[in-house]
């Protein structure tokens, strides 16, 4: 047996296998005995360097995951638009099916099937919309026109300018017989009407309008250059559009339009689209038809009216001259026709002010207006007239009494106007 004299502080956790089964008395066990010391553990210090490192990369990190973020939401987004615009475009082949199966017209089914082949990121969507209008055009169904009343409307519209009025009646009561035997005019009605400013060349293309229960478009040629006016710009160029014609049927729905290509010799040249005037030469010819640019499709104006105003009708080309069906030259208004313009337009200025039965007139006050006047057209009446009718309308009035209007007055007015100028 091996026997331990001495008890350690460590007797407790010694093991023999010689006295593995023996148990020390607790008067022999003795704890161990420590000095516990608690040290702290010193703080670590960062540098400056160390600082902005890291801040740094905290940045660069927040930078980074909110790039993260948005791409992720762009591609959501993306694929959402991309959704879309596929069931948008599955939507409009459909559509884009049905119109060119009811279109008649080849030339415009030819241009749809081109721009839609180049898909959704080249195709203009401006002109495939405006093709499909084009093609869901009803064919005009030229109706008769009441030529009393159209007659009336003109007379009630201009003043003299009966060679054309007469013309004009003429041309619609050839449509009327057109109508009757089922055939379609052979051509335009084309007038010229060349004459000083003033005299109603413009306003005699929406009477016509108007007596022939027609659209009207008045076209201001004056300063155009080129000829994307008429025809378009091809549809490369940012911002293109279809031409002036064009646009007429697009906006009434209609191929039977009253036209006004108003001072036609005051347009200009450019070096790379040439003279405006050489391009209207295929409307006034046997075709009545233009290509549009834009569209890449003719313009029919066969079933139209078109109307040319100049004030010197010399200075269009002489091709131009030679298409032109009626040239009617506008003389200069007398004493008698001014004073008429002048009466016309004061009495439709009293009736728009509701003071049409609320006014006494000396009739001698019209021909005082023509007298005082100095242009070769109407015009200076016509704004003496509306301002007289404008004066009377601010005057103080009575109830029930009407206000006359005396040469004096319209004298003193004249006055008036003459010293402010």
């Amino acid at each position: 047996m091996f026997e331990v004299n001495s008890i350690t502080p460590y007797a407790n956790k010694l093991n023999f296998k010689a006295d593995s089964q023996r148990k020390l008395s607790p008067q022999y066990v003795i704890e161990p005995q420590y000095d516990i010391v608690t040290t702290k553990k010193p703080k670590k210090k960062y540098s400056a360097t160390q600082i902005i490192g890291t801040a740094s990369s905290v940045v660069v990190l927040a930078f980074f995951g909110l790039l993260l973020g948005r791409e992720l939401k762009s591609s959501y987004l993306e694929r959402k638009v991309a959704k879309a615009m596929k069931k948008t475009t599955e939507k409009a082949s459909d559509s884009l099916t049905d119109i060119m199966q009811n279109c008649k017209n080849d030339q415009i089914k030819r241009a749809l099937a081109e721009e839609y082949a180049k898909g959704p990121m080249m195709m203009s969507n401006k002109k495939i919309e405006a093709l499909k209008d084009l093609a869901q055009m009803k064919e005009d169904t030229v109706k008769s026109i009441d030529i009393a009343n159209a007659k009336k409307v003109l007379d009630e519209e201009i003043i003299g300018m009966d060679g054309v009025k007469k013309q004009v009646l003429e041309f619609l009561d050839y449509r009327n017989k057109c109508i009757e035997q089922g055939i379609k005019p052979d051509k335009p009605l084309v007038v010229s009407l060349d004459g000083p400013a003033g005299t109603a060349k413009t306003t005699i293309g929406r009477a016509i309008a108007k007596a022939a229960g027609l659209p009207h478009k008045e076209i201001n040629m004056a300063g155009a250059t080129g000829k994307s006016k008429i025809i378009g710009n091809e549809s490369v160029y940012t911002g293109s559009s279809w031409g002036e014609f064009a646009d007429a049927q697009l906006e009434y729905k209609t191929k039977n339009i009253v036209y006004t290509l108003d001072e036609l010799e005051k347009t200009g040249t450019s070096d790379h689209n040439g003279k405006i005037e050489d391009t209207i030469l295929p409307l006034l010819d046997g075709r009545h038809k233009i290509k549009d640019d834009f569209l890449g499709v003719d313009v029919d104006i066969s079933d139209s009216i078109v109307l040319i105003t100049t004030n010197d009708f010399k200075k269009l080309s002489e091709p131009l001259r030679d298409r032109i069906s009626y040239k009617f030259k506008i003389q200069p208004y007398t004493l008698d026709e001014k004073a008429k313009v002048a009466k016309f337009k004061f009495d439709r200025s009293m009736k728009y002010h509701k003071m049409d039965d609320k006014v006494e007139v000396d009739q001698e006050i019209f021909n005082l207006i023509a007298n005082s006047v100095s242009d070769q057209g109407g015009r200076e009446a016509t704004d003496i007239a509306e301002n007289i009718a404008h004066k009377i309308f601010i005057m103080p009035k009575n109830s029930g009494e009407k206000i006359k209007i005396t040469t004096d007055m319209v004298n003193n007015w004249l006055k008036e106007s003459k010293n402010a100028a």
